[in-house]
């Protein structure tokens, strides 16, 4: 999408809601409730993989016998990012001791399987699992065992959609979105007034479902044996939700 000031966006999706005429623009106040929501309906669409365009690398560096690393943007965080992970996808420790560097994969894991740990604080020189705790304002990302040299550590994390400052601030993102956040903002717009019409609905979905078609992919699938079975109590399973 080309770079437009978030004003521009705003106005756009007020038009969209049938609030403004062709040619008007909001008024300070609006602008400003305007912004709001849109903050808020991107805060919401970071908490959904499906609105997530991409998975960057953060190469950080342990710190040695330290548990928990903390990541965020803080300044006080051990991991600095511009903002606190969602989840993290995947981790690697990178190896720098041959050419070219070894990834060595580290297995993410939950809350239960940590509980389950004897001796949390045994240490390692090569940490082999991760379990991320989403604290807020910064994660904690609690190694096992808990590294004693200061290895290099790759994190796969979502790309954040970023919070807009202000009225000005430039909205970039790729392909698809500017319709995506036009026409969702526009909905949005209508609540407390007028019902949106039919249209305005079908295009925020279809946009939306646009985006999020780029941003996932169907899984592998495999089935017991060599194919299907034939007797029993067949269902279908729907991937997006998980749900039979």
């Amino acid at each position: 999408m080309p770079t437009i000031p978030a004003r521009n966006l705003i106005d756009e999706a007020m038009i969209a809601a049938g609030q403004l005429a062709q040619g008007e623009t909001a008024s300070a106040a609006d602008a400003s409730y305007g912004l709001s929501l849109l903050n808020r309906m991107l805060e919401t669409w970071n908490t959904r993989r499906v609105n997530v365009y991409a998975i960057e690398f953060a190469d950080r560096t342990l710190t040695a016998n330290l548990n928990p690393h903390l990541i965020g943007p803080g300044g006080s965080t051990n991991f600095v990012v511009p903002q606190r992970p969602v989840k993290i996808e995947a981790a690697q420790l990178v190896l720098n001791t041959s050419t070219p560097n070894v990834l060595q994969p580290i297995q993410i894991r939950d809350k239960d399987w940590y509980a389950t740990l004897g001796i949390p604080a045994l240490t390692s020189i090569f940490p082999t699992d991760l379990y991320y705790e989403p604290a807020w304002p910064e994660g904690k990302l609690y190694f096992s065992p808990v590294g004693t040299t200061a290895y290099a550590v790759r994190l796969h994390i979502w790309t954040l959609l970023s919070r807009l400052a202000n009225l000005n601030a430039p909205v970039t993102l790729p392909p698809g979105y500017q319709d995506a956040l036009t026409f969702n903002l526009a909905l949005r717009l209508c609540i407390g007034q007028k019902a949106p019409d039919a249209g305005l609905v079908d295009e925020a979905r279809r946009a939306l479902a646009a985006i999020q078609g780029v941003n996932t992919a169907a899984p592998r699938i495999s089935t017991q044996d060599y194919g299907m079975p034939t007797s029993g109590d067949r269902k279908t399973f729907d991937w997006r939700t998980g749900q039979n």
